[in-house]
């Protein structure tokens, strides 16, 4: 225990806990599965009491504690997830966990009792495991089911919901599930939709300004960006794009150009003007790629045969979110790139699997759907992400677009829901009401 057996008492705060232990009477010098079952035992669930302790210090000096609290091997993880907000911390603590579907709710979250509350034979559960498209072809049929004295009372959150759903589905994510964890969104995932809260606004002389909107869009997607750009103007708004992508240079009105190089060699106003004046002027340095006449190329490329020739890394994904026995391998001392449209799983791919696998230690194993890995000769991975800021652990797609909020208030005009007394706070898994009772709608 003194050599750090407890990982739980390794966490900030608790490099105490092992003289707290020894204060109890626990040998923390004889190896963790040598000790009395009893002393395990007090590891694992001890009672919370103060003890006074003395801690030696790296340089020889003593520190005593008068009062200072055991917290056993559980309490010491349960305690650190209860006071924190730091997704990081969050992820780490997440290793002592083994996450299943709760008996109870069944995955839901949602109370038990409320899934007896049905819009068109469904309840609030089984439509938030609809997709974005699904839901869309499912509002008209929750319009025609409806009574007809409660029509006129939905007519507005049906017509709030679909008008939430056009500006998302048009960037391209009409395939998220609304109960996907925001957790799990990628970058390009949860940047538009955060770009279609913002559209939704109805706003009107406001300046929004977007950093690359177009990082991890596929091609494909561009063209509802676009849209969704063009709405904002149409308000009546006006628009600052940074960008490199020339799809959104070319549909721009105005382009500014910065340069002509970086740090002490830019700084200078290039060009300014129509896209079509910038591709014909000889100073711009983005008018060759608006033309198509710059090379893309820059090295030579690896032959088929050489590539046939070199070691690979492989790996099989088992099953991960919508990858399923899916056996990738990468040719060592290559450029490779992962491409296929926002959602088709890509950072699933690489970064929660390939680069946990490599970075996979003693304390930290590879992931249990990570099959059948083959190094190919390598011993370290740097692994340089775009990891989002603000994804909350218990948000999911409904919550985070508010779709969420317009179900939960049409669940709660129900008349049976009214003559329960079931308000639209019930069908929320974030408060204690409308809860699993087991898992606390997690």
């Amino acid at each position: 225990i003194r050599q750090g057996a407890v990982a739980s008492w390794r966490l900030p705060g608790r490099n105490f806990m092992p003289f707290v232990a020894q204060a109890i009477g626990i040998d923390i010098d004889t190896p963790f599965q040598d000790l009395p079952k009893d002393q395990q035992e007090q590891v694992w669930h001890g009672e919370r009491k103060k003890y006074a302790i003395n801690i030696p210090s790296k340089t020889g000096k003593i520190f005593h504690m008068d009062h200072a609290q055991y917290e056993n091997a559980f309490n010491a993880v349960e305690d650190s997830l209860a006071t924190t907000k730091n997704e990081r911390a969050i992820q780490r603590l997440n290793r002592f966990y083994e996450f299943g579907i709760c008996p109870t709710c069944h995955g839901s979250r949602f109370a038990p009792k409320l899934l007896s509350q049905h819009l068109v034979d469904q309840n609030i559960a089984q439509v938030s495991d609809k997709t974005l498209t699904q839901l869309a072809a499912f509002i008209p049929e929750i319009y025609h089911w409806l009574p007809a004295d409660m029509q006129s009372l939905a007519h507005d959150i049906i017509q709030e919901l679909t008008q939430l759903l056009k500006p998302i589905m048009d960037l391209g994510l009409s395939y998220l599930t609304l109960s996907r964890a925001a957790a799990s969104l990628s970058t390009g995932e949860l940047q538009r939709i955060q770009l279609s809260r913002t559209l939704r606004t109805e706003t009107t002389g406001v300046l929004y300004v977007l950093d690359e909107p177009s990082i991890g869009l596929h091609a494909a997607n561009v063209s509802g960006l676009l849209e969704v750009m063009h709405g904002l103007v149409n308000q009546g708004n006006s628009l600052v794009v940074v960008d490199h992508n020339t799809a959104i240079i070319e549909a721009a009105d105005q382009v500014i150009e910065i340069g002509p190089g970086a740090g002490v060699a830019g700084g200078r106003l290039i060009d300014q003007g129509s896209p079509e004046a910038i591709s014909h002027d000889t100073h711009s340095l983005i008018a060759p790629f608006l033309t198509g006449a710059a090379p893309l190329i820059v090295r030579p490329q690896a032959g088929e045969q050489e590539i046939k020739q070199t070691k690979q890394l492989q790996l099989t994904v088992t099953d991960r979110f919508n990858l399923h026995d899916l056996h990738v391998h990468f040719p060592v001392n290559c450029f490779s790139v992962v491409s296929g449209f926002s959602g088709a799983g890509k950072s699933t791919l690489i970064f929660d699997a390939l680069v946990p696998a490599l970075s996979a230690t003693a304390d930290q194993p590879a992931p249990a759907f990570v099959r059948d890995l083959d190094r190919g000769g390598l011993r370290h991975v740097v692994a340089i992400d775009a990891t989002p800021v603000g994804k909350n652990v218990r948000s999911t797609v409904a919550t985070y677009t508010d779709i969420l909020d317009h179900l939960r208030h049409l669940f709660a005009s129900l008349p049976d829901a009214k003559a329960k007394h079931y308000t639209s706070s019930h069908f929320s898994y974030n408060v204690k009401a409308g809860a699993c009772p087991t898992c606390g709608g997690t």
